[in-house]
């Protein structure tokens, strides 16, 4: 209940609480707050495409915390790409090959 009404008050949750994927997703679907709950998720759901997608509708989207294979997914990258351009701060944390792929350069 109290997820609901802020989705911060998920990092206060029992640690068995951050792999379950109703509870997180109600809290991604929060857009909006600048406050991130995705390090704090377990390392399943963080490898998670649609919570992901949840997260890449924020304003800064916390793509160090994705997985690996996330980080190197095609469909998350053309929505990081549409949603927040070619910004390297955005892409930082995103594979060499889709940097590569979208002209990306570094800072």
């Amino acid at each position: 209940m109290a997820c609901k009404v802020e989705r911060w008050n998920f990092v206060y949750v029992d640690k068995s609480y951050r792999d379950d994927f109703e509870l997180t997703k109600l809290c991604m679907e929060q857009v909006g707050n600048l406050n991130t709950i995705y390090e704090y998720m377990s390392a399943r759901l963080r490898g998670n495409k649609e919570l992901a997608m949840l997260d890449l509708q924020e304003d800064f989207p916390n793509t160090e915390y994705y997985s690996s294979k996330l980080r190197n997914d095609d469909e998350i990258a053309a929505t990081l790409f549409r949603l927040h351009g070619a910004d390297s701060w955005a892409w930082h944390h995103m594979s060499k090959r889709l940097k590569k792929k979208y002209k990306i350069e570094e800072m």
